[in-house]
């Protein structure tokens, strides 16, 4: 600064040294690099983030369409211990540069518990908003996967298997699925990538043999039943083969043709396999008694599952059908105020049985797809403490 202005702020005579003068910096120079430099310490301070989170991956859905499958009659263990020891996903590298090359990955849940879950559902809860806050446990867990050695993640989907020694709850909740890779990202020999996954919850289905029932426009009959109807329904069986017409004069009411093979056989023993996904069989059924059901749990990342029949002796009102997937967890609703909400899905009643889905295979009269659920509420229930048949087999 010139003397004069060194004098107007009170600063001491500039005295040189050689030809040199001693300066002095006030606020605003300071100011002025301030704002020079800042925005270079958090450009290179991003760069240097953007460095060490460069790795990225993706997780999506296997080819059965589902990451797990158990069947409830043998994960039905109350309350700890049973669930889901097999974890299937893809994985892709989606770096942006950086290739992702030999390591190894690992698969983590991370997850609360429905501390209400009673294994036979004997006590159902949720039934309200208190009750689903009450049910989810304060604590989150986590377990994780054996690992598995890769020579590298390709940037399409590839489909690994994941082994749990301590299951995936059977009764989770807030339910999330991560994969993580350790290993050499590019260049550098040791660098951990992660990936994230929000799953829906355990989503349960009950398969029914309901062939001590007989449906006809909407309702349902037993055996003994169909034999008292009038004359206007029996004209809607089909086909009208099956049924058994007295000859006038006088006739008594019409009957079923029940020896013969080709028409309705009520109380025959249910086989049915299932396929979810691209899978050509998921769940097979075979042998299941009538008034009998069998029970599987299953994980997806979708709203719906599309369930579809594909082989076995089951009259079921649809053939393909999309399953609602339950979710149970708690959402950030609003990311500003961090105000969240409980999401839940409540049980419904089939048959004397509680459950979230329920198939049923049952002898379909007239050839049509009932439209609504009123014949399951015509069918006796079954005794409430009747567990699931095993599954025959499942092929995941």
């Amino acid at each position: 600064p010139s003397a004069a202005a060194r004098a107007q702020r009170g600063w001491p005579s500039s005295p040189r040294v050689g030809n040199k003068l001693d300066y002095m910096m006030d606020t605003r120079v300071y100011d002025d690099y301030l704002g020079l430099l800042v925005p270079l310490a958090a450009r290179y301070s991003t760069g240097l983030i953007n460095h060490f989170f460069r790795g990225r991956m993706q997780i999506s859905a296997p080819d059965e369409g589902v990451y797990g499958l158990v069947d409830h009659a043998i994960e039905y263990i109350q309350y700890r211990g049973d669930g889901f020891s097999k974890i299937k996903a893809k994985v892709a590298n989606t770096s942006a540069t950086d290739e992702i090359l030999a390591g190894y990955i690992v698969a983590v849940g991370k997850f609360r518990r429905n501390i209400c879950y009673v294994s036979d559902f004997s006590d159902i809860k949720p039934r309200n908003d208190a009750e689903a806050a009450s049910c989810r446990s304060s604590d989150e867990e986590i377990v994780v996967s054996k690992p598995i050695a890769v020579a590298g993640l390709a940037r399409s989907p590839t489909q690994f298997t994941f082994e749990f020694p301590d299951k995936i709850p059977i009764n989770s909740t807030d339910l999330r699925l991560q994969v993580v890779f350790r290993g050499q990202l590019g260049n550098e020999p040791d660098v951990v990538v992660v990936a994230g996954k929000d799953l829906y919850e355990p989503t349960f289905v009950s398969v029914h043999n309901n062939k001590d029932y007989i449906t006809i426009n909407e309702n349902a009959y037993t055996e003994e039943e169909v034999d008292l109807v009038d004359m206007a329904v029996f004209l809607k069986i089909v086909p009208q083969g099956c049924v058994i017409y007295p000859s006038p004069p006088n006739p008594p009411l019409p009957k079923l043709d029940k020896n013969n093979p080709f028409c309705f056989i009520f109380g025959r023993v249910m086989d049915i396999s299932y396929q979810i996904g691209s899978r050509p069989t998921t769940v097979v059924i075979k042998g299941l008694p009538v008034r009998q059901y069998s029970r599987f749990a299953y994980l997806a990342d979708s709203e719906t599952t599309t369930l579809r029949q594909s082989d076995g002796n089951c009259s079921s009102p649809s053939d393909s059908w999309p399953l609602s997937n339950v979710k149970w967890q708690s959402d950030v609703v609003d990311p500003v105020s961090g105000i969240s909400q409980l999401i839940y899905s409540k049980f419904h009643f089939s048959r004397g049985i509680w459950g979230w889905t329920a198939a049923s295979c049952i002898l379909g009269g007239d050839g049509r797809v009932p439209t609504t659920d009123k014949y399951w509420t015509q069918m006796a229930p079954l005794p409430k403490d009747l567990k699931p048949t095993p599954v025959t087999q499942i092929d995941f």
